[in-house]
């Protein structure tokens, strides 16, 4: 009885845990931005909530751009199935002043929503070169690439 308990418990408070995943890794600067995809997978609106740190620990509270919704340090919603893009871009020029930091990414489901949600999200560098077209990128996976 008490393990058919334990398990009715747990698949009863399942749907009201929240998902989480580190961002390792952003910097933005005048030569280099930094893009953020996040993407709920499930047939089941997401709320999310992305806070990024800068180098010394603070709350980033800089300048970001969006494309289908989205924000950095306040919970937003991506509806079902659904894909939203974050952008920081940076001014600075030397590394003291080149932005950069980590970050965390939680999740739950939205209000009144019925059935589980899962996020999946993805971190690019780009960095470009001012004298051509060529620069260069680097994927940062965030969560190994698994929903959350």
């Amino acid at each position: 009885m008490k393990k058919f308990l334990g398990a009715a418990l747990l698949l009863l408070t399942s749907n009201a845990l929240a998902g989480e995943a580190i961002i390792p890794f952003w910097q933005a600067n005048a030569h280099a931005s930094y893009t953020l995809s996040i993407s709920n997978v499930s047939a089941t609106d997401a709320e999310v909530e992305v806070e990024l740190r800068n180098k010394d620990g603070s709350l980033f509270n800089g300048s970001y751009s969006t494309d289908n919704g989205g924000a950095i340090n306040t919970p937003f919603v991506i509806p079902a199935n659904q894909t939203v893009w974050i952008w920081v871009q940076g001014s600075g020029t030397t590394v003291a002043s080149t932005l950069r930091g980590y970050g965390v990414i939680k999740s739950t489901e939205a209000k009144d929503a019925n059935g589980k949600s899962f996020i999946v999200a993805y971190g690019k560098y780009d960095r470009n070169t001012s004298n051509s077209t060529t620069g260069a990128w680097m994927a940062v996976p965030i969560n190994n690439g698994m929903p959350f």
